[in-house]
């Protein structure tokens, strides 16, 4: 008789925003499901979605984290400005999908709220000791993200990362650009003169004060176009 050795029981999930988010990312389900996850991003200028997934199929998935009953309940209160319309509810506009969002999925302690609390489009995921899907969401609309829509969601994932590691790193940052040995005004000069023609065909690793690498990633995203989905392999 072969004998199983018992597994430790896992401990409850911190209940913080921070760790919601990588449960979410570490969940099985979702990372055969979603190209990419990206955290605390801006969807539009007054919409910073807790999490975002983009499913290979195109389609865009919200993750809302609620800590409390009280968060939840103010949920229902939240407005999105738009130019054309003004102030709307945000829930409003998921329903009648004027957003990108084509799945929109509440993440809660266990227990916190009931199933018929919950819009009629949402989905739900509990946590405890693990994330536990309870309800699959209703698909808002059938549009998928268009590549272009989907590299600037990425984007700002990536405009987010520098921005935190300036705040948090006030020495000397490594950055890989072209070959250059030192980045004077006129090396600078050039060197952005390489990145509006594209020519970044040999990289090397060089030292730059923060600020520097800074306005050089701000100008190379400014120049760089998405690659062609079309494009063939050489």
């Amino acid at each position: 008789m072969a004998i199983k050795k018992r597994s430790e029981p896992r401990k409850e999930v911190e209940q913080t925003e921070s760790a919601y988010i990588t449960e979410l990312g570490l969940l099985e389900e979702h990372q055969k499901r979603f190209e990419t996850m990206i955290p605390n991003v801006h969807i539009t200028q007054f919409n910073e979605a807790d999490v975002i997934g983009i499913r290979k199929s195109g389609f865009v998935d919200e993750f809302e984290i609620k800590l409390s009953r009280q968060d939840f309940m103010a949920d229902r209160k939240k407005t999105l400005d738009f130019e054309n319309s003004g102030s709307q509810f945000k829930l409003k506009e998921l329903e009648s999908g004027n957003l990108i969002i084509n799945h929109f999925w509440y993440v809660i302690p266990k227990g916190l709220v009931q199933i018929s609390e919950l819009p009629e489009f949402a989905g739900l995921i509990e946590i405890s000791d693990k994330p536990l899907i309870i309800r699959h969401p209703k698909r808002l609309h059938s549009r998928k993200a268009t590549f272009e829509e989907r590299y600037h969601l990425a984007k700002k994932a990536s405009d987010r990362f520098w921005s935190e590691k300036e705040k948090n790193n006030t020495q000397d940052e490594t950055v890989c650009c072209p070959n250059t040995s030192t980045l004077g005004e006129p090396e600078l000069f050039q060197l952005q003169s390489d990145i509006e023609v594209g020519e970044w065909n040999q990289f090397d690793t060089i030292t730059l004060p923060l600020g520097t690498v800074k306005d050089l990633v701000e100008f190379a995203y400014s120049h760089e176009q998405p690659p062609s989905e079309n494009k063939g392999r050489p």
